[in-house]
């Protein structure tokens, strides 16, 4: 598994090549009764309004009286998930809005696939990057050749190895 720091048009230019062969995997949801600031919440509104993100009125959906019942509602959302194709406009918006640095945004997960690159690749909702791992569960030479790339661009790579996060540099020095 790899993950990697990086912005948004980063990923973007690196896989533009191979835009079209991702598809992306959503159950991201914004809760109307708690607006955004107004940047990323006219990019969720257009998502929205597409059908791209779900739109909920947190105070008449939840049941916040009962605990049990409330995080059922709220995992019932985290897990209905939507699958579209992508391209470098929705992969574009997706990356802004689940990218925030936002407490009142990031719920639900978004993935973008490729069974071609075999690669899931996960914004973070913290403003730190992007996510990747091998959908065959081996090293994968193209999320290794953008961590490398990532790092030669001044990000910082990270890498999961014998289950300790490591960064990029100590793998490559340490195997130099």
């Amino acid at each position: 598994m790899y993950v990697w720091i990086c912005a948004p048009y980063f990923f973007l230019e690196f896989f533009e090549r191979d835009l079209s062969d991702f598809v992306i995997v959503t159950s991201l949801y914004i809760d109307t009764d708690h607006p955004l600031d107004t940047d990323v919440l006219d990019v969720e509104n257009e998502l929205c309004s597409e059908g791209y993100i779900k739109s909920i009125y947190g105070n008449q959906y939840f049941d916040k009286k009962n605990q049990k019942i409330w995080e059922e509602q709220i995992n019932n959302l985290n897990l209905s998930f939507q699958v579209f194709p992508a391209n470098s406009d929705i992969l574009t918006q997706f990356s802004f809005v689940s990218t925030a640095n936002s407490s009142t945004y990031g719920r639900g997960h978004c993935f973008f696939v490729s069974e071609k690159l075999d690669l899931i690749i996960y914004p973070h909702g913290d403003n730190t990057g992007y996510g990747c791992f091998g959908i065959t569960n081996k090293e994968n030479k193209k999320a290794l050749e953008f961590l490398v790339a990532a790092q030669n661009n001044g990000f910082s790579s990270y890498i999961l190895s014998n289950e300790e996060i490591i960064r990029l540099e100590e793998r490559q020095n340490a195997s130099a």
